[in-house]
């Protein structure tokens, strides 16, 4: 295929709404109009000395690199699943999505290892094809780490209602059948029947070509404050990079779809400007659906911050505020997009806290945590 769009894979192609093909961006023409050589195929190895990409059988040289080569699924260990039992699917990329969406139609029984978003937009889909579904998780409650306890509270709530299973604070450590899935054991015991499983434990930087290269990789491809690696003219955008953050002082890896369009504008205006010096930075927006609402998330909170949550509610919306040292520092939105985006713009602009309250008059916030646990620093995936 030609480069796609991702984040239909779980939600509209499951559910049959989208073909695989409509995803591809353009046509082979639009990237001959603009002077671009498509080359498909796996980068093998990177050298330094040359400054040389090896493309299948071909190497090609460089002035500029820009290594954009996503993420992988994170799978199983091979003494819980064997990696060719029939039935288990990771969904990563448009192959994965076309062999889920065959099977989905057939499935009786639907277990979702895993409840961050993708694993989340993949049981709400599978809730529409009329699969009964079950979601296990090992944290107490799921995306607490990114949204608070308070707010992923919300999300758990929203898989009851629409008659999907939720069970929390559980153990994988088994996925067993004869010739395909027939049950999924828990550490505690427990067999939950089972004919198709899909795992969406993560994901985890596409580098091992890079290994040997001299280049510094650990999570990710390690970059400076502006998306930098350690050699000449080379560059990470996306899923595989590891950048320092000016704005908190801390290693970060996103996975979302908008960060990864940010960053490659900014790594083209640095190719082509190289004097400019100003740090990359990002409001961290992203969005998910699921059961047929629209979720959405702004900013980000730092690790052990005391962190007050603000929430306004009203007609089947969900609007919450996060409040770290005297700053409006995050937002989340059930089905409140507009308010969504005033607080992106207020963030983007460093507002205080008073100043972001006063720009919301028609809303009654209460106080729903005093302090927060989320931690949206680091990576997360959204495909």
């Amino acid at each position: 295929m030609l480069p796609y769009e991702r984040p239909p894979l779980s939600k509209k192609v499951l559910t049959g709404e989208r073909s695989v093909e409509s995803l591809e961006y353009q046509s082979p023409d639009y990237f001959q109009s603009l002077q671009v050589d498509l080359v498909q195929g796996p980068a093998l190895a990177l050298d330094l000395e040359s400054k040389s990409v090896l493309v299948g059988p071909r190497s090609y040289r460089y002035d500029d690199l820009v290594i954009c080569t996503g993420a992988a699924s994170r799978r199983l260990p091979t003494t819980v699943v064997s990696p060719t039992l029939p039935g288990v699917f990771y969904l990563r990329t448009a192959d994965d999505a076309s062999r889920l969406a065959e099977a989905l139609p057939r499935a009786r029984s639907v277990i979702v290892v895993g409840a961050g978003f993708v694993g989340s937009e993949v049981a709400s889909s599978a809730r529409a094809m009329g699969a009964p579904v079950t979601v296990i998780e090992v944290a107490p409650i799921p995306l607490a780490r990114v949204l608070g306890a308070e707010m992923a509270a919300e999300c758990a709530q929203l898989h009851r209602r629409n008659g999907t299973t939720l069970m929390c604070g559980h153990v994988v450590t088994g996925i067993r059948g004869d010739g395909g899935v027939e049950f999924v054991e828990l550490a505690d015991g427990t067999l939950l029947p089972a004919d198709l499983v899909v795992v969406g434990i993560g994901a985890e930087a596409n580098v091992e070509w890079l290994v040997g290269s001299g280049l510094p990789i650990g999570d990710g491809v390690l970059c400076d404050d502006r998306l930098q690696a350690s050699a000449d003219g080379v560059h990470a955008i996306g899923d595989v990079a590891s950048w320092a953050d000016p704005t908190t002082g801390l290693r970060q890896r996103f996975e979302q779809w908008t960060v990864a369009i940010e960053q490659a504008k900014y790594v083209a205006r640095q190719i082509v400007n190289p004097s400019r010096s100003e740090s990359f930075t990002t409001s961290n927006y992203f969005w998910s659906e699921q059961y047929g609402v629209n979720m959405q998330f702004v900013g980000s909170t730092l690790p052990g911050d005391a962190t007050s949550v603000w929430a306004a509610r009203g007609e089947g919306r969900l609007f919450a505020l996060y409040r770290s040292r005297e700053r409006l520092t995050a937002a989340f939105a059930i089905d409140a997009p507009r308010d969504l985006m005033r607080a992106k713009g207020l963030i983007e602009s460093g507002v205080g806290w008073d100043a972001a309250m006063e720009a919301f008059p028609g809303h009654h916030f209460d106080e729903v945590a005093a302090r927060s646990t989320c931690e949206t620093s680091g990576s997360r995936s959204q495909l």
